[in-house]
C-alpha cells in the first residue's frame, strides 16, 4: 500500500461562478465518484477544474499524469470508466450538469 500525490483541486470544494442574480462565487461540495480506476489496475481518472486527468500507476514512480480530457466549463465534479476489449469510455460531469464522454482507442 502506499500514499500516491495528485494534482491539486481534485478532490473539492469546487468553486462556481455565480450566475444570474447571484453574482458572488458558490461553494460546490462533490457528490460523485471522484476517482475511476480501469478494470486493468493500471490507470485512474480523477476530477480537476476543466474535465478529467488519467494517471498510470506505476509501482515504483508512482503516478505518471498521461492524459488530460479537457471540454468543461465548470468544475467536474464526478467521474467514472467504462471498459471494453475494444475501446475505452470515460465520463466526466460537472457542477453546471453537463457530461461528456470520451472515448480512448486501443491499440
Amino acid at each position: 500500500m502506499a500514499d500516491l500525490a495528485i494534482h491539486s483541486g481534485a478532490t473539492g470544494p469546487f468553486m462556481t461562478a455565480g450566475v444570474g442574480s447571484q453574482k458572488n462565487d458558490i461553494m460546490q461540495s462533490p457528490r460523485g465518484k471522484l476517482f475511476a480506476l480501469d478494470t486493468d489496475g493500471t490507470h485512474v481518472l480523477t476530477c480537476s477544474s476543466k474535465g478529467g486527468i488519467i494517471y498510470k500507476l506505476d509501482k515504483e514512480r508512482g503516478l505518471e499524469r498521461v492524459l488530460s480530457l479537457e471540454g468543461h466549463k465548470s468544475p467536474v465534479i464526478c467521474v467514472d470508466w467504462s471498459t471494453s476489449v475494444h475501446y475505452k469510455l470515460c465520463l466526466t460531469a460537472s457542477v453546471d450538469g453537463r457530461v461528456r464522454l470520451s472515448t480512448l482507442l486501443t491499440k
